[in-house]
């Protein structure tokens, strides 16, 4: 049975390694939509369903990296966020999930 080439792409960056929250960004989806995505492209394909690894699930995307290293530069939120072309908000989610991440690490 054919996957849609969405469903491919998807799978094909799971293959690389990327975990599901990078998957999302890269796919401009939500995390939820990247699940559902490769559960029925494994499903259509015969493949087992893999479990997301503790140290995948754990690792900090490219943005997290970019927002802690300017956080550590002595940038404020509003200054990351106008560097980075994002809303403050979403600069203070990168650093909340970045520490959820490093935490589950240290577990």
């Amino acid at each position: 049975m054919n996957i849609t080439p969405k469903q491919a792409e998807a799978l094909q960056m799971q293959n690389e390694g990327l975990t599901y929250f990078e998957i999302a960004e890269q796919l401009g989806i939500s995390q939820e939509a990247v699940s559902v995505r490769l559960m029925r492209a494994r499903k259509r394909l015969g493949l087992p369903e893999l479990r997301i690894r503790n140290d995948q699930a754990n690792k900090l995307t490219k943005r997290q990296e970019q927002v802690l290293e300017l956080k550590q530069q002595g940038f404020t939120s509003r200054q990351i966020a106008n560097k980075l072309g994002i809303e403050k908000i979403t600069v203070k989610e990168h650093v909340r999930n970045a520490k959820r991440r490093v935490k589950g690490q240290q577990a």
